[in-house]
């Protein structure tokens, strides 16, 4: 039985409704914020050609710091956490501690990386829980040190943040990345004496590096403009390139537009940069471990390897599962004064006084998070479907394509776009234009988590279906969706996921007037207040955390009585 030709119009068009979605924002906002660096102003009828803008932004104080700042994360956040993914997979791939670490890592993925970044600062600041523990039987401390451990000059703070949000992205993607690739070239390499980390770099991590390099690519893009953890966890004197821009973006005088504009283009250089640095970085470490490879040594005393590999991995998950936990303590906690452990007290004062404005954020953030979830997996559901029936795969160019807004920096693009949409629909705040900034980035995570199991569905149920009389279309509905529902709903939970963390898109196609649960909880990062931050920072992980939850739940009470649905049964 043959696959069926061509399809109906709406999966004909959608693959070119996904691609403008994708690039045509892009293109408009770049086209944009290059108008505005260079002095054209279309908003403010302002209208010359000058370069005095990227002068200023040059001439501003501690701007090389805030450069530097806009470049080193990014590339040092990437190698850190790859190698640990690396490290980790090339020690303990197929073992029972391989298995039980991945169920460690996985809800850090549900966990937005502004949230992650209020619970490592509970952890590691001068007054925080690790310090507590120690104090002051091991360090004499009876009052908090005077230490800039959050916030230092240097970004390591904001370092250590990225990486631990950053390792459970990437260990995922890896094992996406792991059918594609031959294991068994490592087992006959350690057959034949090779250590089993060396045996498997060699053998298998460079054809998986081959399907993953595009996400590594994608986090050092984030990395190195990021604005919500800055803002929690970097330097404040000056801060990264990205926070400046933002507070350009956002100042009342309109001369500071083109500032902004001139700044985000040099962010968009840094990141180039950083990324040409990393591709250089490949072909230096393929030729020396070639090299190496070639050289016949067998590198069998990795046990110390091994061991960092799994701390890593797997401390990494407990420091952000624990950094959620001490919200939830905060968020409760009445007095909780230096240096006890735990709370004197607990209470709900704080979450009965904050729960009208939680409500309300956190709702708009439900609101934008559905339609943009809902929208972006029946795109996504529509262009695998018009690929199955063509039976034309995405291309190098396509994979390129949907990851462009994850390559290019969010604080580059996203002001050109908030001005492109303010002179094309005026400063009214618009919702459904808030959902459309955030579909540009839930789009390429749902292709991204459904097309591996799509694509791995047997379709010889949907050639039988077609045997038995039934249409294209009633195969569809009735045979492959809901076999692929389990994969369907964690694509629509990644994507709720992407949206609730989305920072910038809210902020600045919102105008600031349409606030969510997440851009209120990085607004109170400065205040300092614990408690509040701990509400905020909990209800915006309880959020995908439930969607999650409802995902692994749903598809188990409606095929109870289908074992061969059950997880575990293969599919």
């Amino acid at each position: 039985m043959t696959r069926t030709n061509g399809g109906s119009l709406v999966f004909r068009i959608a693959p070119y409704v996904t691609m403008a979605i994708l690039a045509g924002p892009l293109a408009f906002a770049l086209m944009e914020i290059g108008f505005s660096a260079f002095g054209h102003l279309r908003l403010y009828h302002v209208d010359m050609t000058s370069l005095d803008a990227f002068t200023r932004v040059l001439s501003e104080p501690g701007i090389g710091t805030s450069l530097w700042l806009g470049f080193w994360i990014g590339p040092a956040t990437a190698l850190i956490a790859l190698t640990l993914v690396a490290l980790f997979a090339a020690a303990w791939t197929g073992t029972r501690w391989f298995a039980a670490v991945l169920a460690l890592i996985k809800p850090v993925l549900a966990v937005p990386h502004a949230a992650a970044a209020f619970g490592l600062a509970v952890l590691i600041a001068p007054s925080g829980f690790l310090l507590r523990l120690v104090s002051p039987q091991l360090t004499g401390f009876v009052d908090p040190p005077d230490w800039l451990v959050v916030n230092d000059p240097a970004g390591f703070a904001m370092l250590a943040g990225l990486v631990l949000k950053e390792i459970a992205f990437l260990l995922l993607v890896l094992i996406a990345a792991l059918p594609q690739a031959d294991e068994r070239r490592a087992r006959f390499a350690v057959g034949a004496g090779y250590g089993r980390v060396w045996a498997w770099l060699v053998a298998v991590f460079p054809a998986v590096y081959r399907q993953i390099r595009l996400p590594v690519y994608a986090v050092i893009a984030f990395a190195t403009s990021v604005v919500d953890v800055a803002i929690v966890l970097g330097p404040v004197t000056p801060p990264p390139l990205a926070v400046r821009i933002l507070h350009w973006m956002n100042d009342p005088d309109l001369s500071m537009r083109s500032l902004a504009a001139a700044a985000a283009l040099i962010q968009f250089g840094l990141t180039l940069l950083a990324l040409g640095i990393w591709f250089v970085g490949e072909m230096i470490v393929s030729r020396l471990g070639r090299r190496l490879a070639l050289s016949g040594r067998r590198l069998s005393r990795d046990r110390a390897l091994r061991a960092l590999g799994l701390a890593g991995i797997g401390g990494a998950a407990l420091l952000v599962l624990g950094g959620i936990a001490l919200l939830a303590l905060s968020s409760l906690s009445g007095p909780w004064r230096f240096p006890h452990v735990l709370p004197q007290s607990l209470t709900l004062a704080t979450w009965m006084r904050e729960a009208p404005n939680l409500l309300k954020t956190a709702s708009r953030a439900v609101v934008i998070g559905t339609w943009a979830s809902a929208i972006s997996l029946f795109l996504v559901l529509a262009c695998l479907e018009n690929e199955y029936r063509t039976g034309r795969g995405i291309s190098w160019r396509g994979r390129i394509l949907l990851y462009l807004p994850l390559l290019v920096p969010q604080i580059t693009f996203l002001p050109g776009l908030t001005l492109f949409f303010l002179v094309a629909f005026g400063p009214t705040p618009n919702l459904a234009l808030v959902i459309f900034a955030h579909l540009i980035f839930v789009l390429p995570y749902t292709y991204l988590t459904l097309a591996d199991p799509w694509n791995a569905f047997d379709t010889r149920y949907l050639d039988i279906a077609r045997a038995l009389g039934k249409n294209a279309a009633h195969a569809l509905l009735t045979v492959r969706l809901p076999i692929l529902l389990r994969p369907i709903l964690t694509a629509f939970a990644l994507g709720f996921a992407i949206s609730v963390a989305q920072y910038l898109p809210t902020l600045l196609v919102g105008g600031g007037r349409l606030p969510t649960i997440t851009t209120e909880a990085v607004a109170l990062a400065s205040g300092g207040n614990r408690r509040l931050i701990g509400v905020y920072g909990l209800t915006q992980t309880l959020l995908p955390f439930v969607v999650f939850s409802l995902s692994a739940i749903l598809p188990t009470l409606l095929w109870r009585n289908r074992r061969a649905l059950r997880p575990g049964a293969g599919w």
